[in-house]
């Protein structure tokens, strides 16, 4: 496998230290050693000067934070907030902290290669928000102690919250889903839900109307309309030898769940899906499964009264036996799109991006984002007028959370089958966030737009050795 240095300085961030004040909008760079990255990418000369918002920042700087205390954690995930975005995680109760897991022989405590086993201290749920550049004490939000059930702990499948607006008299509530095993199988679990008013969580029970010891996870979650739209990966089929599924449902303010919908009848069984609310509603992206094993990047969205049929972002024509676990990512700012995935159609690894102007009914042409030999585990976010793709691939020292940013314009989105347009003019270069692994428990690296800027979250891993949560400010 080829290293290259990205056109921009690419070295490692030191390890954060503990900041000077609290209050700050980022930790000094003389604690932190801020990364300053020059890009050399130029506009497009048929557009004249650069124009805000169009234009791509020449100059970013990363601002490592002090990353909430965390001991080994694993599915880690950013969700933004109404007071400041989110960050939450797993990790394992301390031994000694008297807060137990299930018990070891407990059948349900047996995770299978997908997971792992909750012997020792349980697992639990923790999460804390950024409040003017610092983050928060963590929050313990549930474990299997108080539970009394086995949690499913998996790198790619993993725990999420959404933020609902309070009212007048109302105060903001804290959708939040976690997995919890079914059965002794090792797939056999389930997404369970809760709600946090204030300082307690009160369960909620399960997001779907099945209870079959299958698999059901893979959670999107996205404010719309003052309540939770939830999409996840559903295998109650999969009882009789059918194909896993992709589901939707409605979390209202006081936690009561609709009917579920089903949207795809047969998709991936174990990519992480990914939803966005667009001026139009709802839109969520998955890996798809055709009957001949092609499994590429397909979309369901909101049209008014009803989800549209399934279709494809793009039509790679990857033929894989198996599930890759590498799924794509979507966000949104008004009709505008932009989807990211990762791809090995024609024995290639690459990472592609692809934008619409209205709201996903079309996508152009998608603009390769890295086709040296990328691992994938892509987001995406929308900041200031610019698309910005992270995935994990390759520095000269080894593999880290990329970052690229992608000029969405007119004449970049096209209609579906046209020609690419000029791409590479309004790519700008490969930056370098920080050191992870390209081993599965090293994870999805994670990005949000947070003001003008993006807020970035991944873990750092040496060989064999211990996870490290790392966060950065990244501005231009």
């Amino acid at each position: 496998m080829s290293r290259r240095r990205p056109p921009e300085v690419a070295r490692r961030p030191p390890r954060p230290r503990p900041p000077a004040r609290r209050g700050a909008a980022v930790v000094s760079s003389a604690c932190f050693g801020v990364l300053l990255l020059l890009s050399t990418c130029q506009p497009d000369d048929e557009h004249g000067p650069a124009r805000e918002p169009d234009a791509l920042p020449e100059r970013t700087t990363f601002n490592l934070l002090q990353a909430p205390a965390a001991h080994e954690p694993t599915g880690v995930k950013l969700q933004p907030g109404n007071q400041g975005p989110w960050l939450t995680w797993l990790e394992r109760d301390s031994v000694d902290s008297g807060v137990a897991g299930v018990a070891p022989d407990d059948p349900a405590a047996a995770h299978g290669a997908h997971g792992a086993s909750a012997a020792g201290g349980g697992w639990s749920l923790h999460a804390s928000r950024l409040e003017d550049g610092v983050w928060q004490p963590p929050v313990r939000l549930v474990g299997e102690a108080e539970r009394g059930r086995a949690f499913f702990a998996n790198w790619a499948d993993v725990p999420s919250l959404v933020e609902l607006e309070g009212g007048l008299f109302t105060r903001p509530v804290l959708v939040v889903q976690w997995l919890e095993k079914l059965g002794e199988g090792p797939y056999a679990y389930g997404a369970q839900l809760g709600a946090r008013r204030g300082d307690a969580l009160d369960p909620l029970g399960l997001l779907h109307d099945d209870t079959s010891e299958t698999e059901h996870g893979f959670v999107s979650l996205v404010e719309e309309g003052g309540a939770a739209q939830a999409f996840w990966l559903d295998g109650r089929a999969m009882q009789q030898d059918g194909p896993m599924s992709l589901r939707a449902t409605r979390v209202g303010r006081d936690g009561a769940t609709r009917p579920s919908q089903l949207l795809d009848p047969r998709v991936c069984e174990c990519c992480p899906t990914d939803a966005a609310a667009t001026s139009q509603g709802p839109i969520v992206v998955y890996r798809d499964r055709s009957e001949d094993e092609i499994r590429d990047i397909w979309r369901v969205r909101w049209q008014g009264d009803r989800w549209s049929a399934p279709a494809p972002v793009h039509v790679d024509g990857w033929r894989i036996a198996g599930c890759p676990v590498n799924g794509p990512a979507v966000a949104a700012e008004g009709d505008l799109v932009v989807v990211a995935w990762y791809t090995g159609a024609g024995g290639a690894r690459r990472v592609f991006a692809a934008l619409s102007d209205d709201a996903g009914h079309t996508f152009g042409e998608p603009v390769l984002i890295d086709g040296e030999r990328p691992y994938g585990r892509v987001d995406v976010a929308l900041a200031g007028g610019v698309a910005w793709v992270s995935w994990l691939g390759e520095s000269i020292d080894g593999a880290a959370m990329l970052l690229r940013p992608l000029r969405p314009t007119a004449t970049e989105i096209s209609a579906e089958g046209a020609p690419p347009t000029s791409a590479d003019a309004r790519l700008g270069a490969i930056r370098t966030v920080g050191l992870s692994s390209a081993a599965r428990s090293a994870g999805i690296p994670r990005l949000i737009p947070l003001g003008d800027g993006l807020l970035a979250a991944w873990l750092e891993q040496e060989e064999d050795g211990p996870r490290h949560l790392r966060t950065a400010l990244v501005s231009w």
